[in-house]
């Protein structure tokens, strides 16, 4: 689908928020400049940065539209003030260590011309510290009352007068405005639009912190605000919000406490003659199997339920279709947060009656207990 006249002439506003992104930013502008599609307002917003950041911004000086440095009162406040000088039909927000795919702005724009939706998600690719890639798993938007952004806020494209209509971004929330303003938006009747194509990368820096409790503690928090409108599902949130605040304290401890995670499957009865088979070949099935092989285990491949994963390699193994499991005798490890318990009635389908499966549920509850604990020493 070509792009009509009236739509080349549509006005898109870009909005990168940094502090202290020296390494990353650079990437992040030249991809917005770049851009296939040539009408962009480009408008960063720095909080003051000291690293070497404004040195790289002032190189593409003359390409942006709006700059300035100066102090913030979070990641929310910077946000709405690049809002507010953004002139554009469609608003998206950049963070400064990710970057565009070079048709992004393009995608959206025809998707607009398409839909006519008030807000245009696009899909994200998720890029490691090891570099590698997997999709986010975004969601419809009638399903965040399970606590999830229909898709990550870098891939989320909104019409300006959307917020005029609803507001900017509540400064009360540090860490998970962009989720509340979407489910705002959602019960207002405003439009999503899914859109078939990957638009941005989107880097994680593998590291955890309490900030995760925080973040998982807000989106709580703003789902229970809307809970009423969800009334054959209160018990369901509820449960839902118990569980994404014991996934926050596990990523908190994960990453330093290795000794829980074999404690746990020792009591699972899992020794180091166990082989595994890793499924799941995003974000946590790298992170598993990356500390069972430094310690030791006998990973013998991945399996996923993405056909187009299948003959990917990861850590030097092998991504396969799950059917390969019918003949294998091994420990199946369900690394999701949200297909473990379909993973695991799948597993139990399979004829082979020598597969095991366990869940990064089970380890989750571990540290989320150990975490209470922790807490409870140090209060």
């Amino acid at each position: 689908m070509s792009i009509d006249s009236k739509d080349i002439k549509r006005k898109v506003s870009i909005i990168t928020v940094v502090y202290n992104a020296v390494k990353t930013i650079e990437q992040t502008i030249q991809s917005v400049l770049s851009q296939s599609y040539k009408n962009i307002e480009y408008i960063i917003i720095d909080g003051g940065s000291t690293d070497g950041t404004l040195d790289v911004i002032e190189k593409y000086r003359n390409s942006l539209a709006y700059f300035v440095s100066e102090s913030d009162y979070g990641i929310y406040d910077a946000m709405n003030k690049g809002i507010r000088k953004a002139s554009g039909d469609i608003i998206g927000l950049l963070n400064a260590d990710d970057w565009y795919e070079p048709k992004a702005i393009e995608y959206v724009v025809k998707a607009k011309q398409e839909s006519n939706a008030g807000i245009i998600v696009g899909k994200t690719f998720m890029v490691d510290e090891f570099g590698n890639k997997w999709l986010y798993m975004n969601c419809n938007s009638s399903e965040m009352w399970k606590g999830r952004m229909p898709g990550c806020h870098q891939a989320t494209f909104i019409e300006k007068k959307v917020y005029d209509t609803i507001g900017l971004y509540d400064t009360n929330y540090k860490l998970a405005a962009d989720y509340g303003f979407v489910l705002q938006a959602y019960h207002m009747g405003i439009r999503f639009f899914m859109l078939d194509a990957v638009v941005v990368n989107y880097r994680i820096s593998g590291k955890s912190s309490v900030d995760n409790i925080r973040h998982t503690e807000e989106h709580n928090a703003i789902l229970k605000r809307f809970i009423a409108k969800y009334p054959d599902k209160i018990s369901i949130i509820e449960e839902q919000c118990s569980r994404n605040l014991a996934f926050a304290k596990f990523q908190v401890l994960f990453a330093r406490r290795t000794d829980l995670f074999f404690s746990a499957l020792s009591a699972m009865g899992i020794s180091h003659n166990e082989a595994f088979v890793v499924w799941g070949a995003s974000k946590w099935g790298h992170k598993i199997a990356d500390i069972l092989l430094k310690n030791g285990f006998n990973v013998l491949y991945f399996v996923d339920s993405d056909k187009n994963r299948y003959g990917d390699q990861i850590f030097g193994k092998d991504v396969k279709s799950p059917q390969n499991l019918e003949a294998e005798n091994a420990v199946v490890f369900a690394a999701t947060r949200n297909f473990d318990l379909e993973i695991k009635e799948k597993v139990k389908s399979y004829r082979n009656s020598s597969l095991r499966c366990i869940m990064l549920r089970d380890i989750v509850d571990i540290y989320a207990e150990a975490y209470d604990k922790q807490t409870l020493l140090q209060s």
